[in-house]
């Protein structure tokens, strides 16, 4: 059993370092060079890094579970002379003697690139994130406004939204998937279609049950569904939000306020949602 959830965790470890690579791969395709793809880079390595972190931690637990944590790992050597062991006995041990030394330079490796990644983040000043969510905050303060994160899984818009109505972002979802569909004459033409997604059907059932992200066209489908307006704040824009409102529906009636990020997370755009501050 002990040797399946090793070769299990292995492929999981080389699965998650084939992703990074991936990802890696793709930001240095699209930041080009310069001060700005370092910082990209550094992010990217920053978020495979905490996930590398889970898995190793994943894993003991695993292992743990089996009697082969690190209390139970013993070299071989340590075993009193006159304990007789047996073949199966010793390489078990020799295994996990292995498995321990394995994760030990694992864990060395990370704190290396942790400590890598903090000198150069210090180096190369406010990172392009910092900057945005700054420009951002600027405009909402005399407003007495202020963002709130949301989760970062492809869902975000629609919690975002779904944060404002008392909504699951699955609810908001279903919601907007009818709204295209009730409406396909308005919505269809302005459909992005490819080879995943080639006709408008696909396009509604990936807006209901994918985790594809939502932009301009389903924040527009969700204020004719809520009959609400959704103001959007980014740092483009923030001093004249884009207000987005179907037709018949005032730009100042209850809004939902989010913000938009070109930079929170290097591999893709995200929402958060803009609440008032506490008091």
């Amino acid at each position: 059993m002990s040797d399946e959830i090793e070769a299990r965790h292995k492929k999981e470890l080389k699965a998650l370092d084939t992703e990074k690579r991936a990802a890696i791969k793709k930001v240095k395709g699209t930041a080009g060079k310069g001060k700005k793809a370092k910082e990209l880079l550094a992010e990217t390595e920053a978020e495979f890094d905490a996930k590398l972190k889970a898995l190793e931690e994943k894993h003991a637990a695993e292992l743990s579970s089996l009697g082969c944590d690190d209390k139970e790992e013993s070299p071989a050597a340590e075993v009193p002379a006159e304990t007789e062991m047996s073949e199966d006995e010793k390489r078990r041990l020799e295994k996990q003697e292995k498995a321990r030394r394995k994760r030990e330079k694992l864990k060395e490796k990370e704190l290396e690139r942790e400590r890598q990644i903090e000198e150069e983040n210090a180096n190369a000043g406010p990172s392009p994130r910092d900057v945005e969510n700054e420009m951002i905050q600027q405009y909402l303060d005399p407003l007495g406004l202020t963002m709130k994160e949301i989760t970062a899984d492809g869902h975000c818009l629609y919690r975002a939204v779904g944060a404002s109505c008392n909504l699951e972002y699955s609810a908001v979802r279903g919601i907007c998937a009818d709204t295209l569909t009730q409406h396909e004459d308005d919505f269809g033409p302005f459909c992005e279609f490819s080879d995943l997604i080639p006709d408008f059907v696909s396009y509604v059932r990936s807006v209901r049950s994918s985790a594809d992200w939502g932009g301009h066209l389903e924040l527009r489908a969700l204020s004719m569904a809520l009959k609400r307006p959704i103001w959007v704040h980014s740092a483009t824009n923030s001093k004249n939000p884009l207000v987005v409102h179907a037709d018949g529906v005032s730009e100042d009636d209850n809004p939902i306020r989010v913000s938009y990020h070109q930079h929170y997370y290097a591999l893709g755009e995200h929402y958060n949602l803009v609440v008032q501050k506490e008091l």
